[in-house]
């Protein structure tokens, strides 16, 4: 494997202070990349059956691509006592372009595709501090706005006769307060709520289905273009909840709850092959794939002690529509070209890795971690941990 490549960042940022009471801030990020790849791979099943004839297969990649991001806001203190209110808003953009020749003996297939990513959002932000009966202890209150929007755009062309053209958004709209309140100098907790109206589209632009007959690439692809009105919205509200009760010298306890969401990635999403160079085996993503709906319990224990800090934590964690890679195997039907599924295949296999919505998952584990510092100049950390996992698989 040989490679090179060459980047250019530039990042600037700035905070202007109009009055005493108000702040103005932004963030400039400007990137090019450009790169390049060349891999030479043999064939290893001549190590199995001699008989069969030894295939070099060599893939010359390029890669150009830029980066462009600004993020700005205005803070306003209101008053002495710490109320403030903020605005932010942050928008980026870049595109990728990679190229691909794979050659193996006397054929050749030349790939490209572009990506193009565009992501906005806006965010008002209202802190509201009040008096407390614990001395030394605020309460505080906030609530607050978000609207997300993220975009992506593929390009795909296959060898110079096949092209597609896929897209999919996301926006989120979200409201979110939390609330922090102090009962006594010992004992706290917060509580905090997001209620989430999330939309997600993918849209097939392509206008024909390329006749893929004995070609795996294209059959595969042509799978995505019959989801071509695929649209799922979600409402849902996610709720936290955190006690915290102080031992003073002998530490600190906490307990919490909280629900959150994984969502898969652009990389997890797009329905085109990231490889060519095995005729047999292909990475793909899957646009229809559901979020990760994570509800997680949690008590933990923290103390610095003579020799160190030291945290413990004892957890529970369920997971709905939990995603990862997954295996598929397809065979070819040889009266006409097409492929079939079929997960019991021995032979002459083609092999496909995505992602995908696998199990229910439930986990229980223990993790404790130490940090100390021997001597000024030597810090160490050390971490241990017990875990287990159920799977229900769907």
């Amino acid at each position: 494997i040989d490679g090179n490549g060459k980047n250019q960042h530039l990042k600037f940022g700035l905070e202007f202070y109009p009055y005493e009471d108000r702040t103005f801030f932004c963030d400039l990020n400007y990137s090019d990349y450009v790169k390049s790849g060349f891999e030479t791979m043999y064939n290893t099943d001549i190590i199995l059956d001699i008989s069969q004839p030894e295939v070099i297969t060599i893939t010359d990649n390029e890669h150009d691509g830029y980066e462009r991001g600004l993020m700005a806001g205005y803070s306003i203190k209101l008053d002495d006592e710490g109320r403030e209110i903020s605005i932010e808003t942050d928008s980026e953009f870049d595109k990728h372009s990679t190229s691909q020749i794979i050659s193996s003996n006397d054929e050749s297939i030349n790939t490209s595709d572009s990506e193009e990513h565009n992501g906005y959002s806006f965010k008002i932000d209202y802190v509201h501090p009040f008096n407390s009966d614990v001395p030394d202890k605020t309460n505080l209150l906030e609530f607050g706005i978000l609207d997300k929007q993220h975009g992506h755009r593929t390009l795909f062309d296959y060898d110079d006769f096949a092209t597609y053209d896929f897209n999919y958004a996301r926006n989120i709209l979200a409201t979110y307060l939390d609330f922090t309140y102090h009962i006594s100098s010992e004992f706290g907790f917060k509580f905090g709520t997001r209620f989430e109206k999330s939309i997600r589209v993918f849209d097939a632009n392509s206008t024909e289905i390329t006749p893929d007959a004995g070609n795996f690439y294209l059959f595969m692809i042509n799978q995505n273009l019959g989801n071509d009105s695929f649209n799922k919205s979600y409402n849902t509200i996610y709720p936290s909840l955190f006690f915290s009760y102080s031992l003073k010298e002998k530490g600190n306890l906490k307990f919490g709850f909280g629900r959150r969401v994984e969502r898969p990635g652009d990389w997890a999403l797009a329905p085109v092959p990231h490889n060519f160079a095995e005729e047999d085996q292909m990475r793909i993503g899957n646009p229809t794939i559901n979020p990760e709906d994570i509800l997680k319990y949690e008590v933990s224990y923290s103390n610095r002690l003579k020799i160190g800090f030291l945290t413990s934590s004892l957890f529970f964690m369920s997971i709905k529509d939990a995603f990862d890679w997954d295996m598929d195997k397809y065979e070819e039907n040889i009266d006409d070209g097409t492929f079939i599924q079929n997960d019991n295949c021995i032979t002459d296999c083609h092999y496909v890795l995505s992602y995908d919505n696998l199990a229910e998952t439930t986990e229980f584990g223990v993790e404790v971690f130490l940090m100390t510092r021997p001597y000024n100049w030597w810090e160490c950390a050390a971490s241990t941990g017990f875990l287990v996992e159920h799977f229900s698989f769907v």
